[in-house]
């Protein structure tokens, strides 16, 4: 097919890249890391204060993307920069939000959860997001296309665009560039797992909802159906995807990345980011601390404040030395929330809510739950023997009634 043989420029250059003349051996990771090269130089910056809250100030810095698209307003990267006041050699950490992001609110509360820690931190806008989305188009929307080879470019740009940031900083006299860190929630966790493993100024990084294995994210996640089907109907399979996305796939580079400078929070039953993504992440960067929180994609962040502790207390002992006088305890949710069709006993199916607490099993299967539904809430006892399945046994709450045993299809928040 005509498709399969058209490969963009930048590819073309790794693939020759990876048979050196004379037979010699030159390790995959290093090969691939030529699809990032940009030319070095000043970074021409526009910075715009933006005032000082709470002992934090702001700036809105803007810099060209180092990769030109073909988008007018994608080509020009905007970054919020927040600082302690007063800053000077301080540790910076670049925070990447997650896909669709409209305002990056999530992870503007996490640079000033940084920036009270006396470390500087900046939001960069990915490519096609909030000010980078084209005319017509919501944020996040032309990032991941039905062409493969579409995502690689558009990858690509978000690598080099959080590189071109990171050389910014390094000039700043409020920042020593010996210590730079990276944050990433979701997609930004992605991006950041492949910024890590080929730009080693980062010597710290906290993923939260990230994963590797980008083409098995690609095919499997239910957030990129639409997309996953048009790749198919042009006529794409999963080893094709995996062949394209090769330069772009955090678990190529993620051996060469010290374990220790890598900490992962991820839920349980996330049903957006594969599980085995993650686990081949992790696995790949050496099995660092990770955090396994019983909830799903979006439910985990029930534990914001905890979560961002926890990431702030990581980040400050890589990137300063210090350890908090009261570290941060491994965060978890108060509850986890489970929407779903449950059969409950004499009564019949309807649509409920699980809400559960007192997590019980390794993976959390057990929890002391109520369930909401159309006729009574029930206080049980359940146990989720696989995905998706729920069983429980519960007494009415509201009313003088015999226990219920219940069955429930549920997807996890």
């Amino acid at each position: 097919m005509l498709r399969a043989l058209t490969l963009s420029a930048g590819l073309l250059a790794v693939l020759m890249l990876a048979a050196p003349p004379g037979g010699a051996q030159v390790p995959e990771a290093d090969r691939l890391r030529a699809f990032f090269a940009y030319p070095a130089g000043p970074v021409p910056v526009q910075v715009r204060s933006l005032g000082v809250s709470e002992g934090v100030r702001e700036q809105e810095v803007t810099f060209p993307s180092p990769l030109p698209s073909e988008f007018p307003e994608n080509n020009t990267v905007y970054g919020w920069l927040y600082l302690p006041v007063p800053a000077r050699d301080v540790p910076a950490v670049i925070v990447l939000h997650s896909l669709g992001s409209k305002y990056g609110e999530m992870e503007r509360r996490l640079c000033r959860v940084l920036a009270f820690r006396g470390m500087a931190a900046m939001l960069v806008a990915l490519p096609y997001h909030m000010e980078r989305s084209p005319q017509g188009y919501r944020s996040g929307k032309g990032l991941i296309t039905g062409n493969p080879e579409e995502v690689l470019q558009h990858f690509r740009q978000a690598v080099m665009d959080v590189r071109r940031a990171a050389d910014w900083l390094s000039t700043r006299p409020e920042i020593d560039s010996e210590r730079l860190g990276l944050a990433g929630i979701s997609l930004g966790a992605v991006v950041g797992a492949m910024v890590m493993g080929v730009d080693r100024r980062f010597s710290a990084f906290v993923s939260m909802d990230g994963g590797g294995d980008v083409a098995l994210i690609y095919w499997e996640s239910p957030l990129l159906f639409r997309e996953k089907r048009a790749a198919r109907e042009a006529g794409w399979t999963l080893p094709e995807v995996a062949r394209v996305f090769r330069p772009i796939e955090p678990t190529v580079y993620a051996p060469e990345v010290p374990r220790r400078q890598v900490l992962m929070i991820n839920g349980l039953n996330d049903l957006i980011m594969p599980h085995r993504a993650t686990e081949d992440l992790w696995r790949a960067f050496g099995r660092p601390h990770i955090v396994w929180m019983a909830g799903g994609h979006y439910g985990i962040f029930l534990a914001e404040k905890r979560i961002y502790a926890y990431a702030a207390d990581f980040l400050e002992r890589r990137l300063t030395g210090r350890s908090p006088a009261q570290p941060a305890p491994a965060p978890q949710v108060p509850v986890r929330l489970r929407p779903g069709v449950f059969v409950v006993e004499e009564v019949g199916p309807s649509l409920g809510l699980s809400v559960d607490m007192g997590f019980l099993g390794r993976r959390a299967q057990g929890s002391l739950s109520l369930l909401v539904n159309s006729s009574r809430p029930l206080l049980a006892l359940t146990w989720s023997p696989r995905r998706f399945v729920i069983v429980g046994y519960g007494i009415p709450v509201l009313r003088t009634a015999e226990p219920r045993l219940f069955v429930g299809v549920e997807v996890t928040l």
